[in-house]
């Protein structure tokens, strides 16, 4: 009777310990999910800042364009040939 208390309690420290490793694994890899899902939200801010700012750029060169005395004059020119 008590070899089978101690086998019963071996085996609870065991299944303690399987379950405290996988708790502890089960943490670790949802702070690595948390870290890798907001350095990918961090990459994707920077990306869309870029964007926005050389879509800025390409309006205002846009606007440049068709508002330049050159670009009126030749299409004047070309308009009237």
């Amino acid at each position: 009777m008590k070899q089978q208390l101690k086998e019963m309690n071996v085996l609870r420290n065991d299944a303690q310990i399987a379950r405290d490793r996988a708790k502890e694994s089960l943490v670790n890899l949802e702070k690595k999910l948390y870290a890798d899902r907001r350095a990918r939200d961090v990459e994707m801010q920077r990306v869309r800042r870029e964007v926005d700012e050389k879509r800025q750029q390409q309006e205002l060169f846009q606007r440049r364009i068709v508002h330049s005395p050159l670009s009126l004059l030749s299409h004047f020119l070309f308009a009237v040939t």
